[in-house]
């Protein structure tokens, strides 16, 4: 009796459709915001995130890259098939992996810390040329020494396009890395999504078998 009163409370014909769409935008808003916010909170905790900008700026924009990320991945695989859904959490999950190395090794050889820990800042790969005759005149300096008489400015010890080379290398590396790892958890979610309508198909399925099983056996004449 409960399940009847529930089938007949469910919307029906064109409103059914909506309320679906709606059910399913506010699962997608939820993923959106999660996602979304994780950047900030990395961030917050770890302070692994590219030097340059700021710390505000590198967080939404890595927000806008996962929720772009995030809609075009749903998109784009949802007609694709579910065997092949497996194959793309598998290669994404090495993109991802091989770009936080190849972004961890980069940091390491191109971030320093600035007066502390929670400022740093990426530095470039060629000397000034007044730099490199001042470290020849005065063995007693070293780069460290200049940077901190420089005020941890970079672009005053390193040539101004080399420092901006590595700016620009880092925070595209973590772009990208955000980006294949937002691929990675929408992928997987729609695989699994996919794989528990599935599942639930088959099992009614079974059910309407089962029903259909009974009822030609009801309708046989018993002798």
């Amino acid at each position: 009796m409960q399940n009847e009163v529930n089938e007949n409370l469910k919307p029906s014909g064109a409103l059914q459709g909506f309320m679906i769409f709606v059910s399913d935008f506010k699962i997608l808003l939820f993923y959106i915001i999660g996602l979304g916010g994780s950047p900030w909170l990395i961030e917050y905790i770890f302070n692994i995130g590219p030097p340059w900008p700021n710390t505000a700026a590198v967080s939404a924009f890595t927000s806008i890259v996962i929720w772009l990320t995030l809609l075009w991945s749903f998109a784009s695989w949802e007609k694709v098939l579910q065997v092949e859904l497996t194959i793309l959490v598998k290669r994404f999950c090495i993109v991802t992996f091989c770009l936080l190395c190849i972004y961890a090794v980069v940091v390491t050889w191109f971030v320093v810390p600035a007066d502390d820990f929670q400022n740093r800042e990426a530095i470039g790969f060629i000397l000034r040329p007044e730099i490199v005759e001042e470290l020849e005149k005065d063995k007693s300096k070293t780069i460290k020494i200049l940077f901190e008489g420089a005020e941890y400015e970079p672009t005053e010890i390193w040539k101004p396009w080399t420092v901006n080379c590595i700016r620009s290398l880092i925070i595209l590396i973590w772009f990208f890395w955000f980006g294949s790892l937002s691929f990675v958890i929408s992928t997987f979610i729609l695989h699994q999504y996919r794989g528990e309508l599935i599942r639930l198909k088959n099992q009614e399925e079974k059910v309407d078998e089962i029903k259909n099983g009974s009822n030609i056996s009801s309708n046989i004449p018993h002798e």
